[in-house]
C-alpha cells in the first residue's frame, strides 16, 4: 500500500485533529488456571432473551 500525502483522504481530514498513538506495555504475572480445574461443558449454552428479543444472559 502506498501512502500519499496529497490524497483524497488527506484532503478530507485536513482540519481534523488526529491524536498521536502510543505504545502500551503489558505485564502478565505467572498465574493461570490449571486445565483440570476447569469444569467440563455438558453441551451447548442456552441463551436467555427478554420479551423484546434482547440477549440477557447465558445459562
Amino acid at each position: 500500500m502506498r501512502i500519499s500525502q496529497n490524497g483524497k483522504v488527506s484532503e478530507l481530514l485536513r482540519d481534523v485533529p488526529i491524536p498521536r498513538m502510543f505504545h502500551a506495555r503489558q505485564a502478565f504475572d505467572g498465574s493461570h488456571i490449571d486445565p483440570q480445574d476447569i469444569p467440563a461443558v455438558d453441551g451447548p449454552a442456552e441463551l436467555d432473551f427478554d420479551e423484546k428479543g434482547n440477549l440477557t444472559g447465558v445459562l
